[in-house]
C-alpha cells in the first residue's frame, strides 16, 4: 500500500510550467540577447573605425621607394594600369585588406566565428590631397613637416637671420654694379667738356701791350691774361680700373670663375612635359597653408641637404645641378649654372659693397683715384660719384675671388671685415687675368649656403614646382618608376568606407 501511494506521489509532481512563464522566460531571453547584440554592435563599430584607419595607413606604407631614398619624401602613387590618376586599385587593396582583417570563417557561433566579422562593400575617396597641389604649398607642408624633426627652432633662427643681412645688402646695393657704366659716362662727358672749353679759349689771341686799339681800364691794378693762364691742366686719358671691369663683364663671370678645363655636366631635362609646365590633376580637399619665415628656412635647408649641385653632386640623381635648377629653370645642367653664377655675383657683389662703404681707408684709396680721374672737374658731385663707382669696382674685384673660392669648396663670411678682405686697388687687374682666390673662413658660408640665399630670394611656389620636375626626373630614371608622376602622389586622403555584417545572436 505504501509503495503504490509513493508512485502516485511521483506522477502528481512532475515538472511542468505555465504559459506565462514560458513567455516570461522567452522575453527575458530575448532582453539578454539583444543587449549581448547591441553591445557586440558598439564594439563592432568601433572596430570598423580602427579598421579603415588600419587599411588606409597600410595603403599609405606602400610608398614611393625612391622618392624617399633620394629626397626623403613619403607618397604614395595612385594610378590604373595606365597611368593615369584612379582610385580603384586603392579601393580594392582597402577590401582585400578589410577581409583579412575582419573577414570570417564560417558564419556559426559554435564553429568559432569572430564576434567582429564584417565586410567593406566600398570605399570612398571623400577629399585628398595631391603633392602638386595649390602651386606647390602642399609640398612645401609635407616638407616642413619632416625638416621639424631635423631642425632647431634656433638654428633656423640663426640661418635665417643670415639670410636676411644677404637680402638688405641686395636691396640696398643690388644696382650698385651699374654705376660703374654710368660713371665711365661722367668720366667721358667731362673730359668732352673741357676739351670743348680748351678749344674755345685756343680761339682768342694772345694779347700783347695794346696793339690793335686801345684799351679802357677800371683799375690801376689791371693786368693782361692769356688763354695759357686760365687754362687747367686735364691729365692724359688712360685706361682705368672702372674701364678694366666695364670690358670685363662684356666677356661673361663663368670664364672669370672657373678655369677653361673644368668638365661642366651635361644633364638636360625636358621641360614641356615637367611638372611645373604640364597640366596637373588636383586635388579636392581644402588646406591651411603657413608661409611664414620659418617655413622658408625649413624649406630652404631641405633643397641643400637633399639635392644636388656643383660642389655637391649626389649620385642617382637626374640633374647634377638642382639646386642651380630650382634658380634658374633652364633645361640644361651648364645653362643654369651659368645663371646662377651671375645671379650669384650680383649678391656678393652687394655684401662686399656693404663690406667696403664701412672701411674708411679704402674709401680713402678710392677717393685718391676719383680725384685723379676727374679732379680737373673741381666738380664734388661728380668726384664722389665716381668714387663710389671704383668701390663698385673693387667689390666686384673681390666677388670674382669670392665665387673663385666658392666653386672650389671654400668658405668666406656674408659681411667682411679689414682681416678677411682680399684684394687691394692697385693689384685689381692683375687679380681678375690671374687665379687668385679671396681669404677662407672656417666660420663663414660656402657655395651650398649662398644657394639658400639666392633661394631665399625666389618665389616659393616656383621652386617648390621645380624641385618636383627633379624629384619626378629622378624617380623615372629607376626602373620599375618609368611612368611615375608627382601629381598622381596622394599625401592626406579622407576615406568613407561602406561595411556589412550579419547578426549574431539575433540571427
Amino acid at each position: 500500500m505504501r509503495k503504490q501511494d509513493i508512485k502516485t506521489k511521483q506522477q502528481k509532481y512532475k515538472g511542468s510550467i505555465t504559459v506565462f512563464a514560458a513567455l516570461s522566460f522567452m522575453l527575458i531571453a530575448q532582453f539578454i540577447f539583444t543587449m549581448l547584440e547591441v553591445s557586440r554592435t558598439i564594439e563592432v563599430r568601433k572596430a570598423l573605425q580602427m579598421n579603415t584607419e588600419s587599411v588606409l595607413e597600410s595603403i599609405f606604407a606602400n610608398y614611393c621607394n625612391p622618392l624617399w631614398e633620394e629626397y626623403r619624401l613619403l607618397g604614395t602613387s595612385v594610378v590604373n594600369s595606365d597611368g593615369d590618376l584612379s582610385f580603384n586599385n586603392v579601393q580594392a587593396q582597402l577590401q582585400n585588406l578589410t577581409a583579412v582583417n575582419l573577414g570570417g570563417r564560417e558564419k556559426s557561433l559554435l564553429a568559432g566565428t569572430s564576434l567582429l566579422t564584417a565586410k567593406m562593400t566600398d570605399a570612398n575617396f571623400e577629399e585628398f590631397l595631391l603633392m602638386t597641389d595649390d602651386n606647390g604649398a602642399v609640398f612645401q607642408e609635407v616638407v616642413c613637416a619632416y625638416m621639424k624633426e631635423n631642425l632647431t627652432y634656433e638654428t633656423a633662427r640663426t640661418i635665417y637671420d643670415n639670410l636676411n643681412d644677404m637680402k638688405n645688402a641686395k636691396d640696398q646695393y643690388g644696382d650698385a654694379e651699374n654705376s660703374i657704366d654710368s660713371a665711365r659716362d661722367s668720366i667721358k662727358e667731362a673730359r668732352e667738356e673741357e676739351n670743348r672749353k680748351q678749344e674755345e679759349l685756343q680761339k682768342f689771341p694772345k694779347m700783347k701791350g695794346t696793339s690793335g686799339g686801345k684799351v679802357r681800364t677800371t683799375s690801376s691794378k689791371s693786368k693782361k691774361v692769356s688763354a695759357d693762364e686760365i687754362s687747367v691742366e686735364m691729365p692724359e686719358e688712360e685706361e682705368n680700373i672702372l674701364d678694366i671691369v666695364s670690358e670685363t663683364k662684356k666677356n661673361g663671370v663663368l670664364s672669370l670663375v672657373l678655369p677653361s678645363d673644368v668638365t661642366l655636366s651635361n644633364s638636360a631635362i625636358s621641360l614641356d612635359s615637367s611638372v611645373s609646365h604640364r597640366t596637373l590633376e588636383k586635388g579636392n580637399a581644402k588646406r591651411e597653408g603657413s608661409d611664414d619665415w620659418y617655413s622658408n628656412v625649413l624649406l630652404n635647408q631641405y633643397f641643400n641637404n637633399y639635392f644636388s649641385c656643383y660642389t655637391n653632386q649626389k649620385s642617382g640623381h637626374h640633374m647634377k645641378y638642382e639646386l642651380e635648377y630650382l634658380i634658374a629653370g633652364k633645361g640644361e645642367d651648364a645653362e643654369n649654372l651659368r645663371t646662377v653664377i651671375k645671379e650669384l655675383m650680383v649678391v656678393r657683389e652687394a655684401v662686399n659693397m656693404a663690406s667696403i662703404v664701412t672701411m674708411e681707408d679704402k674709401q680713402a684709396e678710392a677717393l685718391a683715384m676719383s680725384v685723379t680721374l676727374v679732379g680737373f672737374t673741381l666738380n664734388p658731385a661728380i668726384i664722389a660719384f665716381v668714387k663710389y663707382a671704383i668701390l663698385a669696382a673693387w667689390a666686384f674685384v673681390e666677388s670674382v675671388l669670392d665665387l673663385r673660392t666658392l666653386l672650389q669648396g671654400g668658405k668666406i663670411p656674408i659681411i667682411k671685415t679689414h682681416l678677411t678682405w682680399t684684394s687691394n686697388l692697385s693689384e685689381l687687374p692683375s687679380l681678375l687675368s690671374g687665379w687668385s682666390k679671396a681669404k677662407e673662413s672656417s666660420t663663414g658660408f660656402d657655395y651650398q649656403s649662398h644657394m639658400a640665399a639666392l633661394l631665399f630670394l625666389q618665389n616659393n611656389g616656383k621652386i617648390c614646382m621645380r624641385a618636383m620636375d627633379m624629384q619626378e626626373a629622378t624617380v623615372c630614371s629607376v626602373e620599375g618608376y618609368e611612368d611615375f608622376k608627382m601629381d598622381r602622389v596622394i599625401v592626406d586622403a579622407k576615406v568613407c568606407a561602406t561595411y556589412e555584417y550579419s547578426p549574431v545572436f539575433l540571427g
